[in-house]
Order: structure tokens, then sequence, then C-alpha cells
């Protein structure tokens, strides 16, 4: 069956929940790790995903933070939100994870700033 959509399902916290949501017709499900966040993942949840990539989402985090949450949560892929360089996606990126970085987009001209991450992120 070909999929034309990428479905990702954030903010989990709960293993109650990620056992119920992992098995819905997802692809990804993620874990925001940004102490600002009310969704912060602060304790591992009891029950982490099987079926489905591990996704670590992080804000303006360096690389060893990075690296940490992902040997502790076994994470898959890595979602950047802040202002991280093309240089730390390539980082990351070599740590064998794919590299989703967002961006955020008020107008046309910041689609220049993109053009930088096409070669070092998997997804944008």
């Amino acid at each position: 069956m070909r999929r034309d959509r990428l479905v990702k399902v954030c903010g989990m916290l709960c293993g109650d929940n990620i056992r119920d949501v992992e098995g819905l017709d997802i692809d990804m499900m993620g874990f925001i790790f940004y102490s600002k966040s009310p969704r912060n993942v602060v304790v591992k949840p009891t029950y982490m995903p099987r079926c489905v990539k591990r996704v670590g989402v992080f804000v303006d985090a360096d690389i060893q933070t990075i690296r940490g949450k992902i040997e502790e949560f076994g994470l898959d892929v890595i979602q950047l939100h802040g202002d991280e360089t093309p240089d730390l996606c390539r980082e990351v990126a070599q740590l064998n994870v794919d590299v989703i970085k967002a961006f955020q987009i008020a107008s046309k001209g910041d689609f220049e700033t993109v053009e930088a991450y096409l070669s070092v992120c998997d997804y944008l």
C-alpha cells in the first residue's frame, strides 16, 4: 500500500496512552525534551512504542543532550525547533537518526533560510 502521508503524534507522556496511540495508523510518536513545554518528558514513560518511530523534539539543545536522550529513549528521529544551525543538524544526523528541522515561515523570503538545510535534514 502506498502512503501519501506521514502521521506523527507528539507530546506523549503516559504509558497507557502511548500504547493506545501506537495501535492507530501512525508512523511516528514524539516526545518533547524542552523544559518550557507543559508536555516536557521528565520521567521516562512506563511504556515506549515498539512499532512506530520514536521522535525526540528539542529546542536549542546541545549535541551532548541530544545524544544522551537518543541513548536513554531509543530515539529514531530528532526534531529540532529552535535556532539550530545546519552544522548542528549535520552532527545530529551523524548519530544515525533521521533529522527533522522545523522553521517558522512568515514570508516568502523565509524559504531562503531553509535551503541551507536541504542537504543535512531528512524532513523540513
